[in-house]
């Protein structure tokens, strides 16, 4: 899973983050040899979202950038992860395209 942070003034990104659960050369090579190992997440699919997002806000603070918001989906998970691990005052917005998918999928 990735996700991006982007600048809403420039709309340029400005972090990025990827997990992975496995490595296909771990799983299918019966010998553990020395590799470029991908996996870098040992938690369930479903909190990986939210793993990711906090690590990116974090990172981004440390920078020196002023987070005020997110866009997300509707999952509160992510949200609640942020407000307890990194900032409170962080506001969630909904991510208008997903909105309009859903409501044409009824």
């Amino acid at each position: 899973m990735a996700l991006a942070c982007y600048n809403d003034n420039t709309g340029k990104c400005v972090d990025f983050g990827v997990k992975s659960t496995d490595c296909r050369q771990c799983l299918f090579t019966d010998k553990q040899s020395d590799h470029d190992c991908r996996k870098n997440y040992a938690g369930s699919a479903r909190s990986m979202e939210s793993a990711i997002a906090v690590d990116l806000v974090s990172n981004l603070m440390e920078m020196g950038y002023r987070v005020k918001s997110i866009t997300m989906n509707e999952d509160l998970t992510t949200i609640s992860r942020l407000h307890k691990s990194v900032d409170p005052n962080i506001v969630k917005q909904s991510d208008k395209n997903l909105i309009k998918k859903n409501l044409n999928e009824i």
